[in-house]
């Protein structure tokens, strides 16, 4: 099932608009295409057979600042990419406005990060200029930091409301990726983020989506933390990327991480436990509760040493001790083994996902656009659906 005259007018209507205005040359063009070609992780071989250009030409697209595009460059590019032409000439007007975060040591990676992701909001961007702005979700939690906060008083108490608008004011939180996406308004995506990046979030001021992501990269535990710590950026309003090389003093890094540790696993909940547990914590003892709340060991750790029932001595102890080690030792191994696999593949948002499909098969977006986001080609993507059983409205009568 290729695709349609009417696939193509989506594309063609908006090079119409860049190609009359006189003057194009290739050096933002270029950007952009290397930009879009690189988050797919296509070789320019493999843009060129996407999109029906010449090898040589799209490496002069790329590279050479003084080429002028043409109306077939554009038509063919932002056909392959499933995007708006506009979009490759000037950026997409969201790239300008998002607010975003990200841990990491380096800045340049993290814009890198952002680059990656940023997709998914340009979706939405491009799925509400077509339904309409969305409703504001009445469930959202808010709680941005105040000044006199300190980073422990506002993760502490915002984790806690969190809990208690979420419904689950105690015990493990067992899906946590459901409750960031229904009550942290944010779409969660799980991705090879660069090597030293565990995880971003990204928002968009004028809609108020937001992204949470977080890297495949990442062991099961330190996943889940992190995902808890982007939450924190987003509710606290502190979104700026910063090269976070010593988080010691850094008050945004600090709430987010305090917010992170009290939603896995609140304070109070270790004060309610049996009694002749929480007045002789050992390794093993804590091991279990991690588990138990998913979290890594040395989170429980620093958590009892923060409500006073366990000291510094079993911190140490617990973070000098692998958690697969603590597995084996427990008998959860091999549960936390099929976690461990899951947490490795690559995840997009289910709703948004339903969203795009159902434009497409409304013939309000190409397949291409599907692609995008699935980071797969045309082709790959039309017999994912076929496979799938899913159909596309007849075409319009020419």
């Amino acid at each position: 099932m290729g695709e349609t005259q009417y696939d193509n007018l989506f594309q063609i209507r908006e090079a119409v608009v860049i190609m009359s205005q006189e003057g194009q040359t290739g050096t933002a063009f270029g950007r952009q295409v290397q930009r879009e070609r690189t988050r797919r992780g296509w070789s320019q071989r493999e843009l060129a057979n996407q999109s029906s250009l010449a090898v040589a030409r799209v490496n002069r697209i790329e590279n050479d600042p003084t080429r002028t595009i043409t109306f077939n460059d554009a038509a063919s590019l932002s056909r392959a990419f499933g995007i708006p032409a506009t979009w490759l000439f000037r950026g997409a007007e969201i790239r300008d406005r998002i607010l975003s975060a990200a841990r990491t040591t380096e800045q340049e990676s993290a814009e890198q990060a952002v680059d990656q992701i940023l997709h998914v909001l340009e979706l939405l961007d491009q799925l509400d200029s077509l339904d309409g702005p969305k409703i504001p979700d009445q469930n959202a939690v808010q709680t941005p930091m105040a000044i006199s906060d300190t980073a422990a008083e506002w993760g502490r108490k915002t984790a806690e409301y969190f809990r208690e608008i979420a419904g689950v004011p105690s015990g493990p939180i067992e899906d946590l990726i459901s409750l960031i996406e229904k009550f942290g308004q944010a779409y969660v995506v799980m991705d090879a983020l660069p090597p030293d990046v565990d995880g971003l979030s990204i928002q968009d001021p004028k809609s108020g989506y937001a992204v949470v992501a977080v890297s495949t990269n990442l062991h099961w535990e330190r996943q889940r933390f992190t995902l808890a710590h982007e939450l924190g950026h987003l509710l606290a309003g502190e979104m700026v990327i910063e090269a976070v090389n010593n988080q010691k003093g850094n008050k945004k890094e600090t709430a987010a991480h305090e917010f992170a540790r009290n939603l896995l696993i609140p304070a109070r909940d270790l004060f309610e436990m049996d009694p002749s547990t929480t007045n002789s914590w050992n390794a093993q003892d804590a091991a279990k509760v991690a588990w138990q709340y998913r979290v890594s060991p040395q989170v429980v750790g620093i958590q009892l040493e923060r409500a006073r029932l366990g000291g510094r001595s079993l911190t140490k102890e617990l973070s000098q001790v692998g958690v697969e080690v603590w597995s084996q030792i427990g008998g959860w191994s091999t549960e936390r083994d099929s976690l461990v696999a899951k947490a490795k593949a690559r995840r997009i948002p289910s709703e948004l996902a339903a969203r795009a499909i159902n434009a497409w098969q409304d013939r309000r977006i190409p397949t291409a656009t599907i692609g995008r986001l699935l980071n797969l080609s045309t082709q790959q993507t039309e017999q994912l659906l076929s496979e799938a059983g899913l159909a596309r409205e007849s075409a319009l009568a020419e």
